[in-house]
């Protein structure tokens, strides 16, 4: 059968690769980016900044690539509805395609015109896809004809980025238009704004200057004059008091700078110092009273009076220069009264004028904005100025090898295939022959009976010991039939199988030097076998989630359950988890001498609310395990396993630590229902309690736990007596 489907698929795959249709396939590439240059932003503050492309543009970009306007764009553009590849119904509708047609899993192509026969064709064999971690859009197309696929491919890339300049320019084109209509309205307002305010401005008389109104440079003119008026005046004034008051000290006016600048003064005082010069060179040979020097004195006398009198006649001038002045001065102020009389009557104009100018001067500058603005569309109106969103970065090559179908790999996978579908229904045969087999002899077999369990077992110290199975009978078979071997009476048959074999734990020193093994003698016998154990618990907690392990004997020595629970947890701290053993075993039980630690509060105090964490948590001398110890008054603190206490205290230590081990010791009633509160348990036993072992297996497994292990203790140590424990129900 296997060699029959090897060859049926050899023989399948061989037709379809020489039958079946070869595609080629191509692929063109373009980049999506921004490709807007400062030189193209006329009006823009900022000609330097870009926008990012993000995720979604290029999505969104991917999406137009796939939109039914751009396939029919490339259809027209190359006319493939007239192509035979591109037309279903230029070879004719096939049987198998007119059945799959009535039964609905294809469309009728009769009903389609030549334009959507030649999309869906186009779809089917589009393919577009992102480069991961880049901003490159893969275009791969595939066809019959090599040249086709090519084609398609460049002229959708070709199409695409002539789209995005055609998706700029439609703004533009829409913002020009609208420009043009509001700067024609715009025109309007200002010529009329403009005139409004001219005309105001004649009627109401405000004609401007070189600055301002007429008015106001009048007002300032005038008032320019009348402090020039007063600054003439009285300097004049001043001028000729000075000239009066040095008359009337000195009798001479020798430092008055307006009489020293008169010419006939100048005359005259050249004639006194002649004279003067005369009168000295006389003096020398006359005397005072001589007539020489009497007419030279009086002349002297003449031509100070004469000095004296053309210093009064500046004095009248310079007091006629600011009479005059002062008139003038009383003029302008009459005339500057009257012009302020004028202008305080226009300010009203004045202000109306200047509310038609900000108009007219509000639209003036929306217009000159929106020039500038229509100016920018206009040259971007052609579709070469627009910038885009993509650019070809890698044409589409024709294909020289096709892509479908791949002769060699089709072949092979099919062969490799029927051989692999051929050894699985092989295997399947056999197994379903095997059990037809097994089946009748099972039939045949009597089903053992099941010792009764009391209701309330007495102690273990008051218990015979375990009922020896029943003997297995089996019912006569006939001649020719295989007969299958069935367990002696003295091994009975194990329902749980056994992850691993421990040794068999005697008194506290083997049970130190076992838990101990794990550290000291890792490739130990001991060791060996508890290595399988913490694999499958480290399996547990990665795979399953498990956080608390319970560990409890069957019928065991005394220190079976809390070596193992010792044990277990070194082998896992040697693996960095971070392990806490909590004893709740009964005493005789506990782990504390196997842990060299002292007696302590614990588990019972904290139940009791008598201690905190802090107080009863220890250290492994041995490894890095914590111990949460059992306490004092375990068996009375017992009653609250199956409470909210107990659980809110392994919830606390599972959000602690990585992995929380529970040493039950020999399981009875109240360490049975803590067993429920883990989500995993392991089980030790001997042979002769495996049926026991599958009973609380099943019972773990229906209040929840996620997995139960049993683990052989080699060896029988059920006739040692439990201290403080009952023995567990036992099943045949």
């Amino acid at each position: 059968m296997i060699l029959a489907l090897t060859l049926i698929a050899f023989s399948v795959s061989t037709a379809f690769v020489m039958t079946a249709k070869t595609l080629y396939t191509t692929e063109a590439q373009v980049l999506i980016e921004n490709l807007e240059t400062p030189y193209e932003r006329i009006q823009q503050n900022d000609p330097g900044t870009r926008s990012e492309i993000t995720d979604a543009d290029i999505s969104s970009q991917i999406a137009v690539l796939t939109s039914s306007d751009l396939a029919e764009r490339v259809i027209t553009t190359l006319n493939l509805h007239e192509r035979r590849e591109f037309n279903p119904l230029s070879g004719g509708v096939g049987t198998l395609s007119k059945v799959m047609v009535r039964l609905g899993f294809k469309q009728d192509p009769t009903l389609m015109t030549g334009d959507q026969r030649a999309m869906r064709r186009f779809d089917e064999m589009l393919t577009i896809y992102r480069i991961p971690d880049s901003k490159v859009i893969a275009i791969a197309y595939e066809a019959n004809d090599p040249k086709t696929a090519a084609e398609i491919a460049n002229t959708l890339a070709e199409i695409y980025v002539t789209s995005t300049r055609e998706a700029q320019s439609e703004p533009t084109s829409r913002a020009r238009d609208w420009l043009s209509e509001q700067i024609e309205s715009l025109r309007q307002k200002v010529v009329e704004s403009e005139r409004a305010a001219e005309s105001f401005r004649a009627k109401a008389g405000l004609l401007k200057g070189r600055e301002t109104t007429l008015s106001n440079e009048a007002l300032s003119e005038l008032n320019s004059q009348i402090i020039q008026a007063a600054a003439q005046r009285g300097e004049a004034q001043a001028r000729a008091n000075s000239i009066r008051h040095a008359l009337a000290a000195d009798g001479n006016v020798d430092s008055s700078s307006d009489v020293l600048s008169s010419q006939l003064i100048q005359r005259l005082r050249e004639q006194q110092v002649a004279l003067r010069r005369q009168a000295s060179e006389l003096s020398v040979t006359y005397l005072p009273n001589h007539p020489k020097m009497i007419a030279v004195q009086s002349e002297v006398r003449d031509l100070d009076r004469q000095l004296k009198s053309e210093a009064l006649k500046i004095v009248k001038g310079l007091e006629e220069q600011s009479r005059i002045a002062q008139t003038r001065e009383a003029t302008l102020r009459a005339s500057l009264n009257a012009a302020k009389a004028t202008a305080s009557e226009s300010n009203l104009d004045d202000v109306r004028l200047r509310e038609l100018e900000r108009e007219a001067a509000a639209n003036r500058e929306i217009l000159e904005a929106l020039l500038n603005r229509y100016t920018d569309a206009n040259a971007r109106s052609s579709l070469d100025a627009q910038p885009g969103m993509a650019r070809i970065i890698q044409r589409a090559m024709v294909p020289s090898t096709p892509s479908f179908p791949r002769i060699g790999p089709t072949i092979l996978l099919a062969v490799l295939g029927g051989f692999l579908m051929g050894l699985g229904l092989a295997f399947l045969l056999e197994v379903m022959a095997a059990a037809s087999t097994i089946a009748p002899m099972e039939a045949r077999q009597p089903e053992p009976t099941r010792a009764p369990v009391a209701a309330n077992p007495e102690p273990a110290m008051n218990m015979g010991p375990p009922p020896e199975p029943p003997a297995v009978f089996t019912a006569p078979v006939s001649s020719p039939a295989p007969v299958m071997p069935f367990p002696q009476a003295s091994a009975p048959r194990e329902i749980l199988p056994a992850l691993c074999e421990l040794p068999h734990v005697a008194d506290t020193e083997t049970a130190i030097f076992r838990a101990f093994e794990v550290v000291s003698n890792p490739n130990g016998q001991y060791s060996s076998a508890l290595r399988q154990l913490a694999s499958w618990a480290t399996s547990a907690r990665q795979t399953l989630g498990v956080r608390t392990l319970s560990v409890g004997a069957i019928s065991a020595a005394p220190l079976e359950s809390a070596t193992t629970a010792m044990a277990l947890a070194r082998a896992l701290a040697q693996q960095a988890i971070r392990v806490i053993v909590v004893d709740a075993a009964r005493p005789g039980q506990q782990l504390d001498p196997i842990a060299g630690i002292s007696a302590g509060p614990g588990v019972a105090e904290m139940l009791l609310g008598n201690s905190k964490f802090a107080e009863v948590i220890t250290t492994d001398g041995a490894s890095a395990v914590h111990i949460l110890r059992a306490g004092y008054g375990i068996d009375m603190a017992s009653q609250y396993f199956s409470t909210n206490r107990m659980d809110a205290i392994l919830n606390t230590l599972e959000g602690s630590y990585d992995a929380v081990i529970m040493n039950l010791g020999n399981i009875d009633g109240q360490s049975h229902d803590l067993a429920r509160l883990s989500q995993a348990g392991v089980l030790l036993a001997t042979p002769l309690h495996a049926a026991t072992i599958s009973q609380y297996a099943a019972e773990w497994r229906q209040a929840g736990l996620r997995a139960v292990q049993y683990v052989r203790i080699a060896g029988d140590g059920s006739a040692k007596g439990i201290s403080g424990g009952r023995r567990a129900p036992v099943s045949a």
